[in-house]
């Protein structure tokens, strides 16, 4: 984890004065303890409920934090996979090849039907 430069630490502390419901006074209520960017050691830490519920209020912020934290946006780290749609069931899921055009789950069951009338056919000529 990086640290903050002076000014994202003194925009974050604003935020969390402003908007924060658990801070009140310098203290963390939910933690019962002094506030994580109020402490020695504010530009190194990071806090769940103020990434999750209190920074996406601020989107420049938000995009600053999150480069100097190194946080990965998930829809960025989808497009890295060639994620498709399963053609039976609809679900998401990761395309080991271009060709791919099930899930795991359903691809099973489809081999299993292909090689079952494959045997079906062979049995019968």
């Amino acid at each position: 984890m990086a640290l903050l430069n002076a000014k994202t630490l003194r925009d974050v502390r604003k935020c969390v004065e402003k908007y924060c419901a658990n801070y009140a006074g310098g203290v963390c209520i939910l933690h019962e303890s002094p506030c994580d960017y109020y402490g020695k050691y504010g530009h190194s830490v990071s806090c769940d409920y103020f990434e999750q519920a209190v920074l996406p209020n601020e989107p420049l912020l938000q995009k600053a934090y999150e480069e100097a934290h190194g946080i990965i946006n998930a829809e960025k780290e989808a497009v890295k996979y060639n994620v498709g749609k399963c053609a039976k069931c609809g679900e998401a899921f990761i395309k080991r090849s271009n060709r791919a055009k099930y899930c795991g789950a359903c691809h099973a069951v489809k081999q299993r039907e292909h090689n079952r009338n494959y045997m079906r056919k062979k049995r019968s000529s």
